[in-house]
Order: structure tokens, then sequence, then C-alpha cells
């Protein structure tokens, strides 16, 4: 309880930098992946059988804990399922003025919902998700008593567990990192994440997912990249609410050539009514000046009586080459209710360069901030160890040519803080993401959008996994098979038992990746049915499916 981690810096660690993780004994109806794929122990999926008292059963766990002003960078050595900070089984922990970068996977993970009431401000967060291609710089699950298998979230169960809302507010969260899956969104709530609070965010290169889960509420945030929005497998009456967010798709997917054309893509959404709290958003597609979702246009959106009071037009940004995501007084955001807010103070507090490294053509204008503590920067510009009789700061420098800047502030000779170190490297051009150079004036770039291929088969409409990355985390992280996106009732397919949102996995125990592998594997079948592996509601199951029409 109350303990305060403060001003530390961790670097190179083989697990996470900070982890504050309770005890399950402390969790009412504990239940973890092994019940199931190890020990084969049913999960608990009659809400009859739940415990229904709130809150945890022993004291066992941590709480009203600070993590600040911190640096944690190159994390996740040896283990690979890491964090700069790692929360689990916990309450009320607060994680502010935080940088973090240079991890294997998440900058910040709240592992589970018990017992919620976190605080994650004004962090620095980029440079995440380099080793394990999956999820995002701030990932959460809500694997609680509500979550009983997918499908069956219960509203009413939500707050056993999660005790009081999660609260993330003012955080610059950058994504430049190619990805085949979730690493595609700064903020991601996957699993029944669940009560939470996201405002005055700065997401840059990527932008935000909601999986199913209850109450959450995101609003005056900036989402900007080549990624669109990600809504997948809400519950009905979800109760979330999305106002007052700009969101601008520009450049190209990870991994992709072409151009993203869509505002959101959402997967396995059953609630036609599930955009119901969307209202006063700004929207703008730099690569198409048109606003699309799924087959909708703007006209048919709104039709649907969705973001009825929002806009799609250029939200004015006053410089975002320069990291200035303001907007302009005449932006049509702010009629909207959408607020600016402060394009500094993320990160940590202790001496600063500014920018940190990077390349530049011919000139770089550097700033360097003291110590929050008090006294005054010292620096080098060859690398070396900085001293007090090294020169003072006292005006932006200019860097010319590729050097190592070392920064340290002083009082009274004695050092404060750590020594703060960034690589500027001159270069002939700059390289900027797709997503940034749409954002530069000019007209817009040709579209030459790719739609997603699908196949009919037996009526059923089926895709590749592998061709959407955004279906590989909807259908819980296999990068192979082929997605049901449609069985219609009556349709041979569903007779045969298949169900839409269902993942064709292997045939006659052959893997699927494209269609052209499931149909080679009826060919060579020499009997009148083949075997399928079907994953659905995350387990698997067989069906002996006719090769001929039923």
């Amino acid at each position: 309880r109350r303990v305060a981690v403060r001003a530390c810096r961790f670097f190179h660690t083989g697990e996470s930098a900070v982890a504050l993780v309770g005890s399950p004994a402390a969790v009412r109806n504990y239940q973890t992946w092994d019940d199931q794929d190890l020990h084969r122990r049913p999960w608990i999926n009659d809400p009859a059988q739940i415990d229904r008292t709130p809150g945890p059963r022993t004291p066992d766990y941590p709480a009203d804990c600070v993590v600040e002003d911190c640096v944690m960078s190159e994390i996740g050595d040896f283990g690979k399922q890491v964090a700069g900070v790692y929360l689990a089984m916990s309450h009320r922990i607060t994680v502010r003025h935080c940088t973090i970068f240079g991890t294997a996977r998440a900058g910040i993970c709240i592992n589970d919902g018990t017992w919620g009431g976190h605080l994650i401000a004004d962090c620095d967060i980029w440079d995440t998700i380099r080793e394990t291609g999956e999820h995002g710089p701030f990932n959460s699950w809500g694997r609680d008593r509500m979550w009983l298998r997918e499908g069956g979230l219960r509203r009413e169960l939500v707050a056993l567990d999660a005790l009081d809302p999660t609260i993330i507010r003012h955080n610059r969260i950058a994504n430049f990192r190619p990805s085949i899956s979730a690493g595609n969104w700064t903020i991601d709530l996957d699993d029944g994440s669940s009560r939470y609070e996201i405002t005055d965010n700065l997401s840059l290169g990527s932008t935000l997912k909601l999986r199913d889960g209850f109450l959450r509420t995101v609003w005056n945030n900036i989402f900007v990249s080549a990624v669109p929005l990600g809504f997948h497998v809400w519950p009905a009456d979800s109760g979330d609410r999305l106002f007052n967010n700009i969101t601008v798709v520009a450049g190209a997917r990870p991994g992709q050539r072409e151009p993203e054309d869509a505002m959101i893509r959402p997967i396995r959404m059953r609630d036609p009514n599930w955009a119901a709290g969307l209202d006063r958003n700004l929207y703008w597609n730099a690569n198409t000046r048109a606003f699309r979702v799924e087959n909708d246009d703007w006209a048919a959106w709104q039709a649907k009586g969705f973001d009825r009071h929002s806009a799609f037009a250029d939200p004015q940004f006053v410089d975002p080459l320069a990291g200035d995501y303001r907007v302009r007084a005449t932006s049509p955001a702010l009629a909207l209710g959408f607020r600016n807010f402060a394009m500094d103070g993320f990160g940590h507090r202790m001496t600063r360069i500014a920018p940190l490294g990077g390349e530049f053509v011919e000139r770089a204008l550097v700033t360097l901030t003291p110590d929050v503590r008090g006294g005054e920067v010292h620096y080098t510009l060859d690398g070396s160890e900085v001293t007090p009789a090294a020169p003072l700061y006292s005006a932006p420098l200019v860097v010319t040519h590729t050097t190592t800047l070392r920064a340290r502030t002083f009082r009274g000779g004695l050092p404060v803080g750590f020594a703060e170190s960034a690589r500027f490297t001159r270069v002939e051009r700059l390289s900027r993401p797709s997503w940034l150079l749409a954002l530069a004036p000019g007209p817009a770039p040709p579209a030459g959008i790719r739609k997603p291929t699908t196949h009919e088969w037996l009526g059923a409409s089926l895709q590749p996994v592998a061709d959407d990355s955004d279906l590989i985390d909807a259908t819980g992280g296999q990068d192979f098979g082929l997605f049901v996106r449609e069985a219609p009732a009556g349709s041979a397919a569903a007779r045969a038992g298949l169900l839409t949102s269902d993942v064709i996995s292997t045939c006659d125990g052959q893997p699927l990746r494209q269609w052209s592998d499931l149909d080679a594997a009826l060919r060579a079948s020499s009997g009148r049915s083949v075997r399928l592996t079907i994953r659905r509601h995350q387990a698997s199951l067989t069906l002996d499916f006719p090769v001929a029409q039923p």
C-alpha cells in the first residue's frame, strides 16, 4: 500500500520494469486459460454459480501506489510478454509522467479488470511491440466475472470486479512499427475491458480499438494514422460512448501499399444499432476526402442514426509536421465541442532533450530542460560524460553534424537525477511515415484501394484471415484460416453446421491460408465429406462437412 516509484531509470531489464501484481487468492472466481487448455477444467459459464460479492476476497493486492517521472527503455531482454508498467489484480494505481520506449511488447499493460481505479496520465510512449507483433502500446484485458465466455458478457456483473473506472488522460502514444496484428492500435482495450474513461490523448501512427466490454467513454481525443478505428464484437447495450473526438485516416496501413479508405472497421458487431453512442465527432480521410464504414458513405451512415451531429471535414491542425495537433480557431471540430489540449507535458520531468535525437537535414534546433526539482543544465556535444565543468545551457542548441548530445542537471555542483542522451544523425532526406506525409498540404493522393478478397462456398462468404490484420485480433490471434463473413440461414453451409464468424482452420488436417488451399483439399477428397477444424468462440471443434452440396 502507498508505495511510490519516482525518478527512476530502467534500462535493459529482462522482464517488465515495474510490476504491481496481486495474489490470485484475492480474486473471486479466479480462472485462467490453463483451466481449459491444460487442466481440462471448464470455466464457469453459469451466472448462478458466480460469487456475487463485490471486490476482492483478501487484502493481498497492491493499492494506492504511484509510478511517476520514470524512464523505461529496452524492456524485455528475456521475457517478451512484458510492459514498462504491468498491473494485475491491483487497485487505484497511478502511472504519471513516465517515458516508455524500446519495449518487446507493451508500454503499459493492465492485465485484468480487478479492481480498476487506475490513472494513466501525462505519459509519453512510443517504439513498442518490437518483438511480439500483437496488442498495443497501451493494452488492457478485463477477463473478470462478467466475462463468462466470448459472447456471454454480463453487464450487471461488471462492477463486481471493476470497482472504479480506469482513466487514461493526456498521454502521447505513438505506434510507427509494421505489425500483423493489434500492434496497429495505440490504445487497445481487449477481452472485456470495462469502465474506462479515455480523454485528451494524442494517438499518432495508430488509433483506438475497443473489443467486447461495457461502459467505455472516449472523448476529446486525437487519432491520426493509417489505421481505422477498430470496434470488435461488442455486446448489445454496451453503454459505450464516443464523442468530441478527432479521427484522421491518412497514408497506408503497415505492410500495405494502398492508402486506407475506411474510417471505422467494425468486426463481428452483431447489434445493428451498435454505433448509437457515437456523436459530435469529427472525421477526415486525407487519402480519399470521403467517408466510408464498410459499405456506408457519410449519408448512409447518418441515415442509420449514427453520428447525427458529427461532421466529416479537415480538422485544420496547426502544424502536424512539427508535432502540433491543436486545431485552428476556424476548425469545425470546435463547434462540435472539441477543446484543444496541451501538446507538451508528456513524459518524465527529469533532464530532457527535445527532440530526443533522430534524423535531420542541415540543422536541428534542440532544447534542454532542467530537472523539475531544480538546478541548471550542462551538456556535451561529443557524447562524453557531463560534469559541472561542461558548457552551461542558456539557449536552444543548433546541431549541424551527426553527434551524440548528453545533458544533465546540477544544483550546487551535485547532479540532480540522471543524464539524458540523444543521438542526432544528419541525412540528405528525411524519412517520414506515410500517414504524416499525407497530412502535408497538396492534392489528395490517388486512392488505389484494395478491397478484401472473398469467395462464395455453399452460400457462405469466406475471407482469408491473413489478408486482414484486424481479423487476426478479432478472431483470437490466429493468423491463418478462412473467416466466415456470412453463413446465411438456410444456406447449404449453414445447414451443414457453419456459422457466421467461424474460422475454418484446417481441412482434413491441412492448414488453410487461402481459398486455394480449401479448394485443393476438396478436390483431393476421396470421400463424400471432409473434416473441418472450426475456431468458434475461442474454442476448437470439428465438423464432418459434405463435399457435395446437401
